[in-house]
């Protein structure tokens, strides 16, 4: 699950993928964007977890941080909240039960029958 050189060579061929400029790519066993949605979560965790107390004893931190540090808690803790429930309802999704590769009724479809 730690990105290597060879991810930011996948991405690109993606991209190329992506617009009709290369054939598909291969991947290993993970991919890029299960490895960004594998340490995305430690990100998010953190970002909450620490605004999170700010928020939560302003009194305590009051004493070590100016004002707008709490201003800028509630930003990163409301936008990290909704940030990760927008990937996890979108991507997260989308990945784990849309893709073609993977959605059930792919097979029983076919042109053929």
């Amino acid at each position: 699950m730690v990105p290597w050189i060879k991810d930011m060579k996948d991405i690109y061929h993606s991209f190329k993928w992506f617009l009709n400029r290369g054939p598909r790519p291969q991947f290993d066993r993970w991919t890029y964007w299960e490895k960004f949605d594998y340490w995305a979560v430690f990100w998010g965790v953190g970002m909450i977890g620490v605004s999170g107390l700010f928020l939560w004893f302003p009194e305590f931190f009051g004493r070590f941080f100016p004002g707008w540090a709490f201003n800028i808690a509630l930003i990163i803790h409301s936008d990290e909240a909704l940030l990760a429930a927008g990937f996890i309802f979108t991507i997260h999704f989308f990945n784990s039960h849309l893709r073609p590769d993977k959605f059930p009724w792919i097979g029983s479809f076919s042109p053929a029958g």
